[in-house]
């Protein structure tokens, strides 16, 4: 659940309408990070994420092999903090992992502990924190405050240190704001920000203003149109279509969607994502004919569906569904979808896909319309 909260502020000559999301929230807003490190620490004691590891530290590559064969957050954490001899890339791809699995505590373990020990952190170190909490925010909205509270610590510490911040410390920290709420930081960024973005790393503040300010979707196509103009990497716009497809998905703004698919889908790279997106502002909008049609149409562009693909298919027909109870051939193709998507989730380790699909499948007769549509 979702408690939206509109109001308007002016900055200037700039005025701006702020769609604020609040997410319910399990701990209480007040709480630290040092509340979260000390759940965990009970939960240590208590012996509820398992037993210590122990391996032999053998090379740097190897040690990060093992760290990506981890099925539990825990336990990549947990091998980390039991290693007296771990570089900082180490630590790097233990918070990336645990930001994959959704789980702030282990970030937070993971990132104090490298304070305790006081090693010396690079800038992919931290853009690696900030990303990870963004993803932490968006698996499990009930950690979003406590996220963007650490992505506040590691730009404190840059401070502290005297340290400048490099453009995509801004992109990711603009994507963290966007997954947790963080609207007055993130206006505040941009007021101060003095950096030239290239198209890459212009997506996120673009994503940002598209989502919080009023003006925001005037910027973006005037980026767009002075893009246009010159060259660009097609891996980029990929980027930056995928992106922006999901703001306007999200904010059911079809015709924002559709601009942005007309003008910019020639010069991108096709990729699961930007597809995945345009169906999902489809979906989102009613258009489930046309949300299953860009499902497969991918592939006639040389693009190998993945299992969010899949899951997209399998709710807009089970959108379609609602409409015709009696259609027996809609049961036999959610199932189809259903199967596809979870073996490739599987293959992919998407979890959360996984259980989206379990709950589709498993949906009851009596249709429910909030159960089948897809999380931020």
């Amino acid at each position: 659940m979702f408690v939206r909260r509109l109001f308007s502020s002016s900055n200037g000559q700039r005025r701006r309408l702020v769609l604020v999301v609040i997410p319910a929230v399990r701990f209480n807003h007040s709480s630290s990070l040092d509340q979260i490190a000390a759940i965990r620490q009970r939960r240590l004691s208590r012996g509820q994420v398992g037993p210590h590891l122990k391996i032999s530290r053998g090379t740097a590559p190897d040690f990060r092999n093992v760290l990506v064969k981890q099925k539990e957050a825990w336990q990549v954490s947990e091998l980390l903090l039991s290693s007296d001899s771990v570089d900082i890339a180490d630590f790097s791809k233990g918070i990336q992992l645990c930001g994959d699995f959704g789980c702030l505590e282990e970030v937070v373990a993971i990132y104090r502990d490298v304070q305790g020990r006081g090693l010396q952190v690079d800038p992919a170190y931290r853009n690696m924190v900030l990303t990870a909490a963004a993803r932490c925010a968006h698996r499990n909205p009930h950690t979003s405050q406590q996220a963007l509270q650490l992505g506040k610590d590691v730009w404190q510490e840059m401070a502290e240190a005297g340290i400048q911040a490099e453009p995509v410390m801004y992109s990711a920290t603009w994507n963290l704001c966007c997954e947790s709420g963080g609207v007055e930081w993130g206006f505040k960024l941009i007021d101060q920000c003095n950096f030239k973005f290239d198209f890459k790393n212009l997506t996120q503040k673009l994503r940002f203003l598209a989502m919080y300010d009023e003006e925001g979707w005037n910027t973006v196509f005037k980026e767009t149109a002075t893009a246009r103009k010159q060259a660009m990497d097609a891996k980029s716009v990929a980027v930056f279509l995928g992106g922006l497809l999901d703001v306007a998905a999200v904010q059911q703004k079809l015709d924002h969607a559709e601009r942005l698919w007309k003008e910019m889908f020639p010069r991108a790279e096709p990729n699961a994502i930007v597809f995945n997106a345009y169906a999902k502002a489809h979906l989102l909008s009613g258009n489930m004919r046309k949300a299953v049609e860009l499902c497969w149409s991918m592939q006639q562009h040389g693009v190998n569906p993945n299992s969010r693909c899949y899951l997209l298919e399998a709710q807009a027909r089970l959108l379609q569904l609602h409409n015709t109870p009696l259609d027996h051939d809609c049961y036999k193709l959610i199932g189809r979808a259903a199967d596809r998507g979870r073996a490739l989730a599987k293959q992919e380790g998407t979890r959360l896909v996984q259980q989206q699909i379990d709950s589709i499948v498993h949906a009851p007769l009596r249709f429910t319309t909030g159960s089948a549509l897809p999380r931020r």
